[in-house]
């Protein structure tokens, strides 16, 4: 083979090289963090999107970079936080970076200077600390959306035009993007101090904000105010959000207690993948002739269930304990 044929195909075979070795060595899939790739290279996980400068315009050039591969080499994909080279990052540029970060399919902070973040004040370590739980607590979402990339080849991060195809309003949209089929992520490209005032597009449909319950319409812009701690989030109703619990690191161990944040507002089927194997565990959430939402749970593993029913700003929460199979109801009329 001479080289100009090589040339692209290169980046692909290194990086094969790499994950079968460590498959051979460990006896599992191997883990690979790699700049590089040509068409086939999601076989070969994970991707990030190189060194990013340590400014805003690099940060929103990096999510840019996530949907063009989303859309040309669906996987996962990922960014640094803080950025890579330059001056070391403002606090508040962390922060802001940091919240991305955390919503994206891996997170990792990395760059020429130190990036742990107790090196941007208290302020930006706290940060740093809430939306780490928050994506703790989101695993088990995230998990099953890594399946979904293996089983079907859909990016964990995803364009909205991949999402919404029929509101041609998405096909403009760079500056946003889905987590999974569920969660609508704006990331705030500033290191303002100050609460900085967003306008972003949320698609046809109803919306509820992850922060505050609002429901909102979309199929139009709207305009958020985000203090620094904030970043816009949207999910998108008849989602069901599998969190696990709050704890210091995830480890090999599947979660024994689940929560799920049912947001009525549309018929849903989803699943809850546990392990390499694709044992899952349905969740179905359906309108009834009697003007109930009910939620179906159905699979082989046995867990503690909480149900956390979220209806006009409020919760209505069942616990229907340790079942492998369970059904709960929830009034139409107070959604």
């Amino acid at each position: 083979m001479d080289g100009e044929t090589l040339h692209n195909l290169y980046p692909l075979l290194y990086n094969q090289a790499v994950h079968e070795v460590i498959l051979e060595e460990t006896g599992k899939p191997g883990m690979i963090w790699g700049r590089s790739g040509w068409a086939g290279i999601q076989r070969h996980p994970a991707q990030w999107g190189g060194d990013p400068k340590t400014d805003v315009w690099s940060m929103r050039s990096s999510l840019r970079g996530g949907l063009s591969y989303a859309l040309s080499a669906p996987g996962i994909w990922s960014h640094d936080i803080g950025g890579f080279y330059g001056p070391p990052p403002s606090p508040e540029l962390y922060i802001r970076w940091t919240q991305f970060g955390m919503l994206s399919p891996l997170t990792r902070a990395h760059g020429t200077t130190p990036r742990e973040p107790w090196e941007f004040r208290v302020e930006a370590l706290e940060n740093f600390k809430r939306y780490a739980r928050i994506r703790i607590r989101l695993n088990p979402y995230l998990y099953s959306l890594a399946w979904q990339t293996h089983e079907q080849g859909l990016p964990m991060l995803r364009p909205l035009l991949l999402e919404f195809p029929a509101d041609p309003a998405t096909a403009l949209i760079d500056d946003s993007y889905m987590l999974g089929d569920s969660l609508l992520v704006a990331p705030i490209f500033s290191e303002d101090r100050q609460p900085v005032t967003r306008n972003l597009y949320l698609p046809q449909g109803e919306w509820i904000d992850f922060w505050t319950d609002q429901r909102l319409i979309g199929g139009r812009y709207i305009t958020r105010q985000a203090p620094l701690d904030t970043i816009p989030l949207y999910v998108k109703a008849g989602s069901i959000l599998p969190l696990g619990p709050d704890r210091q690191f995830i480890g090999d161990t599947l979660p024994d207690e689940i929560t799920l944040e049912v947001y009525p507002g549309a018929e849903h089927t989803t699943s809850i993948i546990w392990d390499e194997h694709g044992t899952a565990t349905q969740l179905t959430l359906n309108l009834l002739d009697n003007q109930q939402w009910q939620l179906t749970i159905d699979g082989e593993r046995p867990c503690n269930w909480t149900i956390r029913w979220h209806i006009h700003g409020t919760i209505s929460e069942a616990r229907p304990g340790r079942n492998a199979r369970t059904i709960s109801l929830c009034d139409v009329k107070s959604s």
